[in-house]
């Protein structure tokens, strides 16, 4: 695979915005032990009495500095066969291995409990993220130059987590999104990214953007911008795709391909998946 590292060329807003995705991820089973499963186009992740698995991706961050670092976050598409959402543990792991050969008898140790991402419910996929920004400024600042998550223990027995690979969706990879600029909006989306939560909350005009609906195949309705009427909508790879004026509620993107993109507005930014 490549490398993963996409660096934002254009001017303005995409040059606070370093996007990389992953470069290896795959996932091991206990019913099979010998089998690797790198080449699947989902990760899975399941505890129960007679199956467990884990899945692993690792991320290069050979070619980033420590620099201004404000905030970093890693995006996953997840869904579950259940009926309600269903929180997955993520681990720092081990560094030493590759998706071509890790099976459940050489599985990589897991270490740090970090947090949880919730895959969403009845089988339909939904942007989830996980704040790693101590994480990946204390491996920059100790020389580090890989970092590895192992997804694991969601705690519904029994629910099968699935989650996008680089390998069959490019357009929808796990990734790390590096912000330099410390006056951007900070966002996370283990919950809907349309909730009204605190924050969401410009301290500046007291308006909270929101955006429905995520994922979205035609019109991408923004909420929360009186006396904000500039957009800029970045691919996640960091190509800027269009900008204008909301004259109105809703921004038109039935002509964008599939795949993960932001919307920038103000010194707010929120990740959205066209369909």
């Amino acid at each position: 695979m490549d490398n993963g590292l996409f660096l934002h060329a254009n001017a303005g807003v995409s040059n606070n915005i370093l996007t990389v995705a992953a470069t290896e991820d795959t996932y091991v089973m206990s019913e099979f032990p010998n089998n690797t499963f790198g080449n699947n186009d989902t990760m899975i992740v399941k505890n129960s009495a007679t199956d467990t698995i884990i899945s692993y991706v690792k991320f290069d961050l050979s070619d980033l500095q420590l620099g201004e670092i404000s905030l970093v976050r890693a995006y996953f598409l997840a869904k579950n066969n259940t009926d309600s959402d269903v929180p997955v543990h993520i681990h720092m792991a081990e560094n030493n291995w590759n998706e071509d050969s890790l099976n459940w008898n050489n599985k990589v140790k897991t270490g740090k409990y970090i947090g949880e991402v919730k895959a969403n419910d009845d089988n339909s996929y939904k942007l989830r993220s996980i704040d790693l920004t101590l994480i990946i400024k204390d491996s920059l600042a100790n020389g580090v130059e890989q970092i590895s998550l192992a997804l694991q223990n969601p705690e519904v027995d029994n629910a099968i987590c699935v989650f996008h690979t680089s390998d069959k969706h490019p357009a929808y990879p796990p990734i790390l999104q590096i912000i330099h600029d410390s006056d951007i909006h900070q966002f996370s989306c283990n919950g809907s990214v349309t909730d009204d939560d605190p924050k969401y909350i410009d301290n500046r005009n007291h308006n909270r953007l929101r955006i429905s609906p995520n994922p979205v195949r035609s019109q991408l309705c923004v909420k929360g911008t009186e006396g904000i009427n500039q957009y800029t909508i970045i691919s996640y790879d960091g190509r800027k795709i269009s900008q204008g004026k909301l004259s109105e509620d809703c921004i038109d993107i039935s002509r964008y391909d599939p795949g993960m993109y932001m919307l920038k507005v103000n010194m707010k930014t929120i990740p959205f998946v066209k369909e």
